[in-house]
């Protein structure tokens, strides 16, 4: 028998992190009665909605995308379209909500949350949220409203809960839920390896500290230290087109392999000794 439905919000224009958290989050609620139904983004590359017609999930299509504070002329652009569809988005999440009749809704982005601020119920909607966010006053009023409509902010970090806190929402509605892995079978010992195999796995972006990782590597390979680096993941053409740029200046060929995204992680985590972390945020 099914306990009830989850809602989860994630507008998954492409997939990272956090679309992968919320296919496990989703699969977890399955596994323990729940009935976990999706809420995701026409504005898409395909593959978000692929996974989720693999694991069997139900799902509503929406104009969602995001509120840029931006003056460039893309995200401005973007902001423009966004709000010629609000109407749309506005009856398409009411009426789908209204079908469903979740207990619970998961947005994984604030910006979606602007979006839907009229129609986020205290008693129902949860902000699940995976990133910092700076210190100002326009932040505060964003937050803040956000705040006011929601049950609970979730936070997948102290770190996040902090930046939360000293936007000013209240304690009472901030919680940190570190995100769990689902478990995986165990992984031998590499064993004697001929070079130490470096790993960098997650959505290629300039936040996540590639540039500072292939400037360590160049410093160690001119102290005559031989490491492999594999980098795992995706991104957009042109920044991973400079990152190769950049690894052929710093004469870096031979010790950079290009992994793409794999989705198993024990196929990743076999394949190097050392997991780097250089995230900038």
């Amino acid at each position: 028998m099914t306990i009830g439905t989850v809602c989860i919000v994630c507008g998954a224009g492409m997939v990272s992190g956090k679309e992968v958290v919320s296919l496990s989050l989703a699969r977890g609620l399955r596994n323990a009665g729940w009935n976990p139904q999706f809420i995701t983004s026409r504005w898409n590359d395909g593959d978000f909605v692929r996974r989720l017609q693999c694991d069997g999930f139900s799902f509503g299509l929406l104009r969602l995308g995001f509120i840029s504070a931006s003056l460039h002329a893309k995200p401005l652009l973007m902001t423009l379209d966004q709000m010629r569809y609000w109407p749309a988005l506005a009856y398409g999440y009411t009426r789908l909500v209204a079908a469903t009749a979740p207990r619970a809704v998961i947005h994984t982005n604030w910006h979606h949350m602007l979006l839907l601020l009229p129609f986020l119920d205290q008693r129902r909607d949860i902000l699940w949220l995976h990133d910092g966010l700076p210190t100002s006053r326009r932040y505060a009023h964003v937050l803040g409203a956000i705040a006011k409509r929601v049950r609970r902010i979730v936070c997948v970090s102290r770190a996040a809960a902090h930046a939360v806190l000293a936007l000013g929402v209240p304690e009472s509605r901030v919680t940190v839920v570190h995100n769990g892995l689902a478990p995986i079978d165990p992984i031998d010992a590499p064993g004697e390896q001929p070079i130490l195999r470096l790993g960098i796995v997650g959505q290629i972006g300039p936040w996540k500290g590639h540039d500072d990782l292939l400037d360590a590597l160049a410093l160690l390979s001119r102290d005559n230290v031989r490491v492999l680096l594999r980098i795992f993941g995706a991104g957009t053409p042109a920044y991973v087109a400079s990152l190769k740029r950049r690894v052929a200046e710093l004469d870096l060929l031979d010790q950079v392999e290009w992994c793409g995204f794999l989705s198993n992680q024990a196929d990743i985590f076999r394949s190097i000794d050392v997991c780097v972390v250089p995230s900038r945020f």
